[in-house]
C-alpha cells in the first residue's frame, strides 16, 4: 500500500535492452565474458536467457541458486542458441518462398534483428 493506504497497482513499463542487460549483469555479478555473450543475443533469446520473456513484470533478475551465475548464465545461452533456427529447415524455407522473400532477405533481417 503506498502513503494514502491505497494499493500500488501500476504495471512497471518493460525494461530496456540496455537496462536489462545492466540490472542482469549486477544482480548476479557477471563477468565481462559472459556479459558479451549476452550483448551478441537477439533481443528474443536475450529475454529467455534473462528470465523476462512473456512476463508483463519484471521478474527478480538474479539467479537465485547456490551455482556459479556465470555457468548458469553460460547453459541458458547455449540451450538457447540450440532452439534458435539457422540456418533454416525445409518447412521455414518453404514458408519463406510462400512470402516471396528469399533466404537473403530472411537472413539480412535476422541479423538487422541481432
Amino acid at each position: 500500500a503506498n502513503q494514502n493506504g491505497q494499493g500500488v497497482n501500476k504495471t512497471e513499463a518493460p525494461l530496456s535492452r540496455q537496462e536489462l542487460l545492466e540490472r542482469f549483469e549486477t544482480e548476479n555479478k557477471l563477468r565481462p565474458d559472459v556479459v558479451a555473450k549476452l550483448m551478441d543475443l537477439p533481443d528474443e533469446v536475450l529475454r529467455t536467457v534473462t528470465g523476462v520473456k512473456g512476463s508483463a513484470r519484471t521478474p527478480p533478475l538474479r539467479i537465485d541458486t547456490p551455482r556459479d551465475p556465470n555457468t548458469v548464465v553460460l547453459e541458458r545461452i547455449a540451450k538457447a542458441e540450440k532452439t534458435m533456427v539457422w540456418p533454416p529447415g525445409p518447412e521455414i524455407k518453404e514458408a519463406i518462398a510462400k512470402r516471396a522473400h528469399g533466404e537473403e532477405f530472411a537472413k539480412s533481417v535476422r541479423e538487422f534483428v541481432k
